[in-house]
C-alpha cells in the first residue's frame, strides 16, 4: 500500500462545497494588506451588528438614537446593517 493518505468521504463533501467565492476569497487572503483590510471590515461588521441589536434591544428606533448620541442619522446609518425596509 502506498505512503498517499486517502481523504474520508467527509473531508472529500467538504472540498466540494467549496463555493468560487470561498475559493476566491482564499485566494485574496494570501495577500497581506487585503487580509489586514478584510479583518478590519469584519470588525466594523461586527460593531454594526451589535449597535443594532442593542438598539432594537433598548426599543430605540435609529432616529430615536440618533436624538439621544446627538448625531445625524447619516451618522447612524452607515453603521447599522439593519436598515432595510420592512427592519424597524
Amino acid at each position: 500500500m502506498s505512503g498517499a493518505r486517502v481523504p474520508r468521504l467527509a473531508e472529500q463533501g467538504e472540498a466540494m462545497k467549496q463555493t468560487n467565492f470561498d475559493r476566491y476569497l482564499k485566494e485574496q487572503l494570501a495577500d497581506p494588506e487585503f487580509a489586514r483590510r478584510f479583518e478590519r471590515a469584519g470588525e466594523a461588521w461586527d460593531v454594526a451588528v451589535q449597535l443594532a441589536a442593542l438598539r432594537r434591544q433598548a426599543g430605540l428606533s435609529q432616529k430615536e438614537l440618533v436624538k439621544r448620541v446627538k448625531t445625524s442619522q447619516r451618522q447612524i446609518c452607515p453603521w447599522n446593517p439593519l436598515t432595510t425596509k420592512g427592519i424597524p
